[in-house]
């Protein structure tokens, strides 16, 4: 499914190089991948609060002036790396976006032990989010994948509408597979529930979506150890 695979270079791409961050971005899919199948057996338990669909439905459109502010962390050689990532649509003009964009974390400096960076994407306001994907820098990349890839699934395995309590066991490949709406949040005036997913038991991602989002603000995968490979919340957002 291409969807998942942007994180790695999808589309042509080149994704990351061995260099720590195919486990990130592996993991950064796996809330995606555990949420897509068909399931054996749904179960619901005791839903006590929901949160209306709707408002910032599409909160992210880098095809209209705005402003995007994302803090993200990875762990890479064995340390957590953090970035704060900045996407700015600058510039709207004969069908044409800017997006500028800022982040210590890129393609020749995956560390983020440099000054922050500075990068400019132009193209076709209906490509524009794509382009930022394959011409932009690491972090602008794994980013954008991981939020879009969020609620893939979920009303397969939840229904049309979420609600605190609420819960989905199946098995997949022999493993036991529960996804569970654990409560709600708001990230940046975006209101959302908190959806985890265990494999075996182990928790294996958690984000923070509505069915009707196609980008989640909030989303952590684990490694089958239990310990963080990613985090990405937006913090900020202005839109025109």
């Amino acid at each position: 499914m291409c969807l998942l695979v942007v994180l790695a270079g999808c589309g042509g791409t080149a994704g990351p190089a061995d260099d720590g961050t195919t486990a990130a971005t592996a993991s950064a899919t796996t809330a995606a991948t555990s949420t897509a199948e068909s399931p054996d057996t749904t179960t619901s338990e005791a839903p006590s609060e929901s949160v209306d669909g709707g408002e910032n439905a599409g909160w992210i459109d880098l095809g209209v002036p705005g402003r995007y502010v994302f803090e993200f962390e990875m762990s890479l050689y064995n340390e957590s790396i953090t970035d704060t990532l900045v996407l700015e649509t600058t510039e709207v003009r004969n069908g044409q976006a800017t997006v500028e964009i800022q982040t210590r974390v890129t393609d020749d400096q995956p560390d983020g032990s440099g000054d922050p960076r500075s990068f400019v994407v132009t193209g076709p306001v209906e490509e524009i989010r794509s382009r930022v994907i394959t011409e932009g820098p690491l972090t602008a990349r794994l980013v954008l994948g991981s939020i879009r890839a969020g609620n893939l699934g979920l009303t397969d395995r939840l229904g049309e509408g979420l609600t605190v309590g609420e819960r989905s066991t199946e098995t997949v490949d022999g493993n036991l597979s529960v996804v569970t709406v654990t409560g709600t949040a708001s990230y940046a005036g975006i209101d959302c529930h908190v959806v985890e997913s265990r494999l075996d038991g182990n928790l294996v991602s958690k984000m923070c979506t509505r069915v009707d989002l196609k980008d989640v603000p909030y989303a952590v995968g684990y490694d089958e150890s239990g310990e963080m490979t990613f985090r990405v919340e937006l913090v900020e957002f202005e839109r025109a």
